[in-house]
């Protein structure tokens, strides 16, 4: 994953939104869809470009959704190019679920931090149940998980619950 990957439209909205000089280091590639973090002297973005038939469904639904949750200014700007669409928003520090999730996958983690994560991921979907933002498979209210510690978890009265992170 390149910097040449990006689309020209997408690289200079990056600049416009970031400032001269603005630098795109990439942070992850997969779906088909590459994401970049933006950064330069007048704030950090994210750069989300989806290319082929998958890719640029998730980046046109993406957009959608967050324009529909956040409002107008939540995409700072978004376009099509040959063989994809892309977008460039805020960025927000903080590791990915992917990241978040390292160690369990490979069965060296911190159950402390997993759990504040997961909490904090579960929050976030929360937020946007509320707002009305329904997301299909993975979190649903009828999920039911097993945490790092193999103790089985549930639904119950609050969205923590209907995700999988509340004991029962």
């Amino acid at each position: 994953m390149t910097t040449h990957s990006i689309p020209l439209e997408a690289r200079i909205a990056a600049e416009a939104t970031c400032g001269d000089g603005t630098e795109l280091e990439p942070v992850s590639d997969r779906r088909g869809c590459a994401v970049w973090k933006a950064t330069g002297p007048v704030r950090t973005a994210a750069v989300k470009y989806g290319r082929e038939a998958e890719g640029t469904v998730i980046v046109l639904r993406e957009s959608a959704a967050v324009t529909g949750i956040r409002g107008d200014a939540a995409v700072v700007a978004q376009g099509r190019s040959t063989g994809g669409a892309w977008l460039v928003t805020d960025w927000h520090d903080g590791p990915s679920t992917g990241q978040l999730l390292a160690g369990v996958r490979g069965g060296t983690y911190d159950l402390g931090a997993v759990w504040d994560g997961l909490v904090a991921v579960v929050d976030a979907v929360a937020k946007l149940h509320a707002a009305g933002a329904v997301r299909r498979g993975g979190v649903v209210p009828s999920t039911r998980r097993k945490v790092a510690t193999g103790s089985q978890v549930g639904p119950a009265g609050d969205c923590r619950a209907h995700c999988g992170l509340k004991p029962v």
